[in-house]
């Protein structure tokens, strides 16, 4: 059976109350699980699938893990602001008493997050953020999707051995865009910069132009 990002997550998130790691939820029937995505804005989409993954799965293995049911609590960030995604990691632990703060489909999302629940030894489970070092900043951190490096440096060392000498990538301009210049892996096989073209338009930036070294 395939199992996909959102029956990854939600089992993380299963396997956490399962063993009981918070107090909170162990002395109580109800687990509260605080989501956060950018349900508005332009990465809309990428929380409305997120949050279906999340629905089909409790539509068919029910809402109740370990005799404990599941609420969950939605918070929308708008996009990529990490400011905004540590206020509500702060709103759903301090004052909604969440046990698992989860969701997470951006990298500003996660990182912004992340000293909320380490400093309040929360169980994090980042769905999607794939910048490497999202699981580096709280070792409560687990992530259930993939990191840029495994898609970059496969795709990378594929297009130069299949003579694509020359490209252009166009990714949005936030730690996600950096990692993605740091990881790519055809300056190994020669390759250097042909240049660099940013334009302003839905926080879109055009990336880095490659070609072989004369």
């Amino acid at each position: 059976m395939r199992h996909t990002p959102f029956a990854r997550a939600l089992a993380a998130c299963a396997f956490g109350i399962g063993l009981g790691l918070t107090a909170s939820a162990s002395a109580q029937d109800t687990v509260k699980v605080g989501v956060i995505l950018p349900y508005s804005g332009p990465f809309a989409d990428a929380a409305n699938q997120l949050q279906a993954g999340i629905d089909l799965y409790i539509a068919k293995h029910g809402d109740t893990v370990a005799g404990k049911k599941i609420e969950l609590i939605k918070k929308d960030t708008g996009g990529p602001a990490a400011d905004v995604a540590q206020r509500a990691a702060q709103e759903l632990v301090v004052r909604d008493g969440v046990d698992i703060l989860a969701g997470f489909a951006l990298t500003p999302e996660a990182l912004g997050a992340a000293p909320v629940s380490q400093e309040a030894q929360k169980l994090m489970v980042v769905m999607n953020a794939a910048t490497s070092i999202v699981t580096e900043q709280s070792p409560y951190i687990v992530r259930t999707s993939v990191t840029i490096p495994q898609v970059n440096t496969a795709l990378g060392h594929w297009a130069f051995e299949n003579g694509i000498k020359q490209a252009y990538t166009l990714v949005s301009d936030y730690a996600l865009y950096r990692a993605h210049l740091r990881h790519d892996p055809a300056g190994q096989h020669g390759a250097r910069p042909l240049g660099v073209r940013e334009r302003h338009q839905a926080g879109l930036h055009a990336g880095v132009g490659l070609r072989p070294r004369p």
